[in-house]
């Protein structure tokens, strides 16, 4: 029995291992494609929480449009083209990050458009265009390429003439999400064809069950300049030939913790904040000017109390005696 980061268990006979690529693609190691359909009400519940509950606005990306010539991937290596399959596991060798967390090493590539990935503390989806799409001809497909320099490698997945409604070659979409290893820049890039269906798109971070939406940069609207965490969270058709969504990461406090100290979240944000892991017995807060500030605690989040906008030192005492801190930024 095969478990994935989603939490769905998977029979052995239901995988495909697909053979370690060679040539321009080292550190991908091994893909398996899941035929095992009766996971696909958990995984849709799933991927719901990102897109219909309120999540913090995504502070630790900037949002931009731009024009730029679709290209097909080159040397790209076959994932999948089986509509009855939700998803497939990626497994990478190589750690790329989002939001100012690792990534895991797997990642859940959605036939429908979307990719997931859980790691030890946060879960995160990287959607570029969800919609019920189908695999209608041999030149239907999804596949990946890796761009390898080490330490500033670029992860890209496509979605090739998947179609959308019935058969009619015209609405068949092309489209591709690009990981950047080195600024952790998220791109999703659209080609070829054209929907007038609505989509979702965005990025998301949900704690580590999925249960609760962390922070999202979730579009709506017009897809030639769509909106961020406004309007009902759906594109109203598809982007154009050329279009590029870039999502640029702001380094702003959201790396990952240095030794010694513990991750807290959502940082930037308005004073309350949760604790990355579990294990916490007191936690006191200072501003940088030494004064104590008070701290409520409720329902497993933080909350400093008639906090300024500035930079908080949180000391953080565990149930096991060890101690940790953190550095909380408050903006509004």
């Amino acid at each position: 029995m095969f478990v994935d980061s989603l939490g769905c268990s998977w029979d052995k006979s239901s995988l495909l291992s697909i053979p370690e690529p060679s040539g321009p693609t080292p550190s991908i190691k091994m893909t398996f494609r899941a035929t095992n359909t009766k996971t696909m009400k958990k995984l849709f519940t799933v991927l719901l929480m990102g897109w219909l509950t309120n999540g913090v606005w995504a502070q630790s990306y900037s949002f931009s449009v731009q024009q730029e010539a679709y290209q097909d991937l080159q040397n790209d290596h076959f994932i999948t083209n089986d509509t009855l399959a939700p998803y497939a596991l990626l497994i990478l060798g190589r750690d790329y990050r989002a939001f100012g967390h690792d990534l895991s090493d797997t990642l859940n590539i959605g036939v429908n458009g979307w990719v997931t990935s859980t790691s030890d503390y946060f879960s995160f989806a990287l959607d570029p265009l969800i919609g019920n799409f189908h695999f209608p001809d041999s030149n239907s497909r999804i596949t990946f390429a890796e761009l390898v320099d080490p330490g500033n490698s670029i992860l890209k997945i496509q979605w090739k003439n998947v179609g959308t409604d019935g058969d009619d070659p015209a609405e068949r979409l092309n489209f591709q999400l690009w990981i950047y290893e080195k600024d952790q820049k998220v791109e999703f890039r659209f080609g070829p064809g054209s929907s007038d269906n609505t989509f979702f798109s965005g990025v998301y971070r949900f704690n580590r069950e999925f249960t609760q939406t962390l922070e999202k940069a979730s579009l709506s609207g017009n897809p030639a300049s769509p909106v961020v965490n406004s309007g009902n969270g759906l594109l109203n058709g598809s982007p154009v030939n050329g279009t590029v969504y870039r999502f640029s990461y702001l380094r702003a406090g959201l790396e990952s913790p240095k030794p010694g100290e513990i991750a807290v979240y959502p940082n930037p944000g308005s004073g309350w904040f949760q604790v990355a892991g579990q294990g916490v017995k007191s936690a006191k807060a200072f501003s940088v000017l030494g004064n104590e500030i008070e701290i409520q605690y409720q329902d497993g989040s933080f909350q400093l109390e008639n906090p300024s906008k500035g930079t908080y030192f949180i000391y953080f005492e565990m149930v096991d005696g060890s101690r940790a801190q953190a550095r909380l930024i408050v903006q509004d």
